[in-house]
């Protein structure tokens, strides 16, 4: 004797059939394929697997997104961290140390001649106007709000600053901070509070 089935068992029979169809070939709900991209094994580099969004694309022939990085730009007019190499054709302002008289240029590093004006204070009017050969280190160096060219040797606690009456940009990039400079100037001012002394009409010394 032949069984009959009814209309309803077929239908729930073939629903039950699309169901495990489904699951197999990765139906369900988009919530459930939609899955987090995860991170690349290590050594991948800047790589993730899975769906793919806006900031990624296909590495052809492969089933991995890459995420876009790059390299960013420095602002215009930002100086370079290494300073430029002296070439044989540049423009050279400095003067030799040779050409540059003891008696005329004393020699004295910065430390030693913020010190003096500090500490011997009735020397001071005697002082501003002279030529001096100053070496430091340098604090900072590059040009102020005005655009001028200046030098800021370390003096301790204070401060020796030196605009340049001429200096190429080449030269002024290698004044780089804690590097060792030489530069002749006159004494200009002196300013006991800030402890900053301010030397103008300087030039590079080379030699020294």
């Amino acid at each position: 004797m032949r069984r009959k089935f009814s209309t309803a068992t077929i239908v729930l029979s073939l629903a039950a059939v699309s169901v495990a169809l489904s699951a197999a070939c990765g139906g369900g709900s988009p919530a459930a394929t939609a899955a987090a991209p995860t991170l690349a094994p290590p050594g991948a580099g800047s790589v993730m697997t899975g769906v793919g969004t806006g900031g990624q694309s296909l590495v052809p022939g492969s089933n991995v997104f890459a995420v876009a990085t790059s390299t960013p730009t420095p602002p215009s007019g930002t100086p370079t961290s290494t300073p430029p190499a002296l070439t044989l054709s540049e423009e050279q302002t400095s003067v030799l140390v040779d050409n540059l008289s003891v008696q005329e240029f004393p020699r004295i590093p910065a430390r030693d001649l913020e010190a003096t004006f500090r500490n011997e204070p009735d020397k001071v009017p005697g002082l501003l106007g002279k030529s001096f050969l100053i070496q430091g280190d340098v604090r900072d160096a590059g040009r102020d709000g005005a655009g001028k060219p200046y030098v800021t040797f370390k003096a301790g606690a204070g401060a020796v600053t030196c605009h340049f009456e001429k200096i190429s940009e080449a030269e002024l990039l290698r004044m780089t901070p804690d590097g060792r400079n030489a530069v002749t100037g006159k004494a200009a001012s002196w300013d006991p509070v800030q402890r900053l002394l301010m030397v103008e009409g300087c030039r590079l010394v080379r030699g020294y």
